[in-house]
């Protein structure tokens, strides 16, 4: 049986008790049904992973005391900082989701010209990104939890990135594998709508490369999925 896994906000230390959020102690005890002695995974984002038992579980509070840890933190080794042009809620959520769990150093949201999401909405949404980054670690074992980036737009992103710089176009080349010999790679993903043609120049005078995901049309949330799969993939990492 999968050992449940929880991220806390607090130094962790071995022989130390640990209590659970609310929401993390319902779950534990009213969804997973896990009482005294059981065991459980936390892990506080710093890169290592710690184990400890149950010693004490009811409705309104769990403890858990750290008996071992891991230094692994399953960090792939390219580094890979995905600026993702604002999707609606749910796409938006899920390409964060499915890009943490196939390794993403960090994520900047870029609003996009084609953006079609308002600026209050991105800024109501924003706060809730982050929490979105912690529960895919939670769920895929990383123990590094990826920074989610104040918004910016393309050209911000531009300058604040380094290593190797990729866009995602149908309309790019095949991706090699020799362009790939930076730790680093900064992947740029478009928006439902795609990029502007102003967009384009811009990328393309900042010598940017463009790589195409091949000639069928994939969603907003899809083509990140793709482009840091193929990365991936070439650098040796699948």
């Amino acid at each position: 049986m999968r050992i449940p896994r929880f991220f806390v906000k607090s130094i962790i230390n071995l022989s130390q008790v640990i209590p659970l959020e609310k929401e993390q102690n319902l779950h534990l005890v009213k969804v997973l049904r896990k009482k005294a002695g059981d065991s459980v995974t936390i892990f506080n984002g710093m890169g290592r992973e710690y184990y400890g038992k149950i010693i004490k579980t009811s409705l309104r509070k769990s403890e858990i005391l750290v008996t071992s840890f891991s230094p692994e933190t399953r960090e792939p080794v390219k580094k890979i900082h995905l600026g993702l042009c604002i999707l609606k809620k749910d796409a938006m959520n899920r390409s964060i989701s499915r890009s943490i769990e196939l390794g993403v150093y960090e994520i900047t949201p870029i609003h996009s010209e084609f953006c079609t999401v308002s600026e209050k909405l991105i800024t109501k949404r924003a706060a809730n990104w982050q929490k979105v980054a912690i529960s895919a670690s939670e769920q895929c074992g990383l123990n590094i939890v990826p920074s989610i980036n104040p918004v910016c737009s393309l050209k911000e992103w531009i300058l604040k990135t380094s290593g190797a710089k990729l866009m995602a176009i149908q309309s790019g080349e095949k991706l090699k594998k020799d362009f790939l010999r930076s730790n680093s790679v900064s992947l740029l993903v478009g928006p439902e709508g795609g990029f502007s043609e102003d967009e384009i120049k811009h990328v393309e005078e900042d010598q940017v490369k463009k790589f195409s995901l091949g000639k069928r049309t994939l969603r907003a949330e899809t083509a990140p999925i793709v482009a840091i799969s193929v990365i991936h993939s070439l650098s040796g990492e699948f």
